[in-house]
């Protein structure tokens, strides 16, 4: 190819894909679900759909859906578009794959080897932002379907696809789980696109999330002249003793598969700034990324016992909870292993690291939840892409997904 192209049909031949890591064998009809996954992706990322625009995308994922005997429909609230499809093939499991086509800006487009929303192959590799955060997940398994469907003979399989992830995450995934529920159609499994790679497709499985949360806590001292000290009371000084107890709290250390708990200082600010002047206010923010050993509640008790062993006047305010959630020894972890080990010849590591995702608002007693999709080390980055190897590893993966869990 040349080393910067777009995918069209005369380029459907095994060289479009470079030596792949994996010992499967390279068949014709493997080469082309592969490359339509390619051809899917770039299609999408030419829609600059950022936080939350969907920029035309859902109109062409509509379309395409309808076309595989989706019943498509749009559920949007406060201007944020979602999409739920459905098709049903039989009695059987509710499975449905997650993911999200909002990405987040380009900044310095000029520090990309091509245009950021181009979606072309450069050296073997399809760049763009959102490749793999995460419409190539989404073209992956959307290629899957259109691969495997005529085989398909039991349960319903969903489309979850929001404009709502890269932001507040307010008015995406979880409105269209609580559609769902409303109508009584509870998950039993959902796979999740968020890249998870490593060094190569599967090799990382997330089977969770820690929980995070945000607080910024507002001191008041007295204001006063710095020459009469014992006349004010210094909120900085307050707010720093504060900051020093925070961390030396000790957390879980976590285990293999989830990291322990983390508070991490994030911003310190006083009032309006004078050298001759203490200050009379100074608020502190942080931000705690918490196991499934801690609730919310629990967090917010250790920090009011904190306040009240300072007895100071303080106002907290907490900001942005984002809730746990961890899938273990489940049904979907063995097929996603099982299919991984058939196609790669590996077992993933099943980890709960890395930020939070939309899995917090899917995972329930009743829904098992996984995220897999590309490598993930060109996230939110200049050049953010991933070899045309992994569309075929990651579409075949998804195709035996789908087969175990819809053929009975």
């Amino acid at each position: 190819m040349d080393s910067s192209s777009t995918l069209d049909n005369a380029t459907l031949d095994r060289s479009t894909i470079k030596g792949t890591d994996y010992p499967d064998v390279l068949d014709d009809n493997r080469i082309k679900s592969g490359l339509r996954a390619v051809e899917l992706t770039q299609a999408m990322v030419r829609f600059p759909s950022i936080t939350p625009d969907d920029a035309g995308c859902f109109e062409y994922l509509h379309h395409l859906l309808e076309k595989l005997n989706f019943v498509v429909e749009e559920v949007t609230v406060n201007g944020v578009r979602n999409l739920i499809a459905k098709r049903v093939f039989g009695q059987g499991k509710r499975f449905a794959f997650a993911g999200h086509i909002d990405v987040v800006p380009a900044h310095h487009p000029e520090l990309w080897c091509t245009a950021p929303f181009a979606g072309n192959i450069v050296d073997g590799k399809l760049i763009g932002r959102g490749v793999v955060d995460m419409k190539g997940a989404i073209g992956c398994f959307i290629a899957a379907v259109e691969s495997v469907s005529a085989k398909l003979n039991s349960g319903a399989l969903y489309f979850l696809l929001t404009c709502d992830e890269e932001g507040e995450a307010e008015f995406g995934t979880r409105v269209m789980v609580d559609t769902l529920n409303n109508r009584h159609e509870a998950l039993d499994m959902c796979l999740i696109g968020e890249p998870t790679g490593k060094d190569k497709v599967a090799d990382v499985i997330k089977v969770g999330r820690r929980g995070a949360i945000s607080a910024r806590v507002l001191f008041t001292g007295k204001e006063g002249h710095v020459a009469y000290p014992h006349q004010a009371i210094n909120a900085v000084h307050i707010a720093v003793h504060f900051s020093a107890l925070l961390s030396q709290l000790t957390w879980d250390e976590g285990t293999e598969e989830i990291p322990g708990t983390s508070l991490q200082i994030t911003y310190i600010q006083s009032s309006d700034f004078s050298d001759n002047i203490v200050p009379g206010e100074c608020e502190v923010r942080f931000n705690i990324r918490y196991s499934h050993k801690y609730s919310q509640a629990d967090l917010e008790t250790i920090v009011a016992r904190l306040l009240e062993s300072m007895n100071s006047p303080a106002k907290v305010k907490w900001e942005r909870p984002c809730i746990p959630y961890h899938t273990k020894g489940t049904e979907l972890i063995d097929i996603i292993s099982q299919a991984a080990y058939e196609e790669c010849g590996i077992q993933p590591q099943q980890s709960a690291s890395g930020g939070t995702s939309d899995g917090r608002f899917i995972a329930n007693m009743h829904t098992q939840v996984v995220e897999m999709g590309l490598t993930n080390a060109t996230i939110h980055q200049v050049n953010e892409g991933a070899d045309l190897s992994e569309f075929y590893t990651l579409t075949r993966l998804y195709e035996k997904i789908i087969l175990k869990i819809h053929t009975s």
